[in-house]
């Protein structure tokens, strides 16, 4: 949904309502970061994981991906640069002077800090500022469940932060839940405690005994899962960037909520081969269809230079039915793109990275480990002396 928005194509699928707000699929993602982040590390960081360990993972989950996408934007750019100064056309030959493409916000970018307010537009892998807001989440995260390590004070925690990140949303930013570079740490903190709630009654065997028996018993009558996806569909449609957004997370914490117990005929659905593919290559596919876009936009502008303003917006093709050809392309490239990096780029460095995590960042324990080997190895090197 997200590829369809970002590809820019005078198509069919341009018009979908859901396309044009589906900008809020990200939040669902943050939700659906938080829930599972903590139902697989919260206890784990309580009982003696070490945080550096945690974060490693973290990083080893986002970091190399996201540098490969930015340094194919970044080659993209010096050939665009070289191809202006072998044909002579200066259009491309300033490129890195521009705000959005200058060293600062490459700096940014490779510190993952191009999301926190330093910089007001979005520059190169312009999709990698919920990474960035994401990464740094992850900090407060292992702040909450190390400091408030009782149920009831998670709670309290969780309401301190979803109230006072959703009354920012409402009072603040103009278009409330559509921030990204201004105060898209904002909007990861409201949807990734959502995902936190969320995980906390479910887990919770007395706090809403009731609220979870009932929505069992719904998920189980198999009425709850269509029902939550259509009414999450229809808010979306008409939450646009009004007031109204801001309470989208809450929607999608509900689904996430209701799809957990994992007993209605969507469920069912989503476990199929197809489904739990697309699930495995959806973080490769967000990260890359900037870049398959960028190309195939290039390559059709370039030879046909056909395009068509809708709302003062450049869309490639003139012909509305080509326009969806190009659209599928674009969807056909993207996943196959996808399959490589996630083969050869995201699955091996995660695995090297949480490799590190458990030789370095195993336990608390594991910085006293590392100064007592080092302080043995120097005290064989350096004998005492009589």
């Amino acid at each position: 949904m997200v590829v369809l928005l970002h590809s820019t194509v005078y198509s069919h699928f341009h018009f979908f309502p859901l396309v044009q707000n589906s900008w809020m699929f990200v939040d669902f993602f943050f939700v659906l970061s938080g829930f599972v982040i903590s139902h697989a590390y919260r206890n784990r960081l309580q009982q003696g994981l070490s945080p550096v360990g945690f974060m490693i993972r973290r990083f080893g989950r986002l970091y190399p991906l996201h540098l490969f996408t930015l340094m194919i934007f970044v080659l993209i750019a010096l050939g665009r640069v070289a191809f202006s100064k072998i044909t002579g056309l200066e259009g491309n030959a300033s490129i890195f002077n521009m705000p959005q493409h200058g060293p600062g916000i490459l700096i940014s970018n490779l510190l993952l800090t191009h999301s926190l307010g330093f910089h007001d537009y979005l520059a190169w892998n312009a999709p990698s500022w919920s990474i960035s807001v994401e990464f740094y989440t992850c900090f407060a995260f292992i702040f909450l469940v190390l400091v408030f390590r009782s149920s009831k004070h998670m709670y309290m925690a969780l309401a301190g932060v979803i109230g006072a990140s959703s009354l920012f949303l409402l009072l603040v930013p103009e278009e409330h839940l559509y921030v990204s570079v201004d105060y898209g740490i904002v909007r990861c903190l409201l949807g990734f405690s959502i995902g936190m709630l969320v995980e906390q009654l479910r887990r919770s065997d007395r706090g809403a005994a009731r609220f979870v028996t009932a929505a069992r018993t719904a998920a189980n009558l198999k009425i709850a899962e269509p029902v939550i996806v259509l009414v999450a569909g229809v808010f979306i449609i008409l939450a646009d960037t009004t007031p109204l957004s801001v309470f989208v997370p809450f929607l999608f914490g509900l689904v996430v909520w209701v799809f957990s117990f994992e007993a209605g005929a969507v469920s069912g659905v989503l476990k199929h081969r197809l489904p739990v593919w697309l699930g495995t290559l959806s973080y490769s596919i967000y990260m890359t269809h900037s870049v398959v876009i960028l190309v195939i936009r290039g390559i059709f502008k370039g030879l046909f230079g056909a395009v068509t303003v809708v709302d003062d917006k450049e869309l490639i093709a003139q012909n509305i039915w080509a326009g969806d050809m190009i659209v599928l392309l674009i969807l056909v490239c993207t996943l196959a793109f996808s399959l490589l990096t996630c083969r050869w780029i995201e699955n091996p460095f995660r695995q090297k990275f949480n490799a590190i995590a458990d030789q370095y960042g195993g336990t608390k324990l594991f910085l006293a480990d590392f100064i007592r080997k080092r302080g043995m190895l120097l005290k064989n090197i350096y004998p005492k002396r009589s």
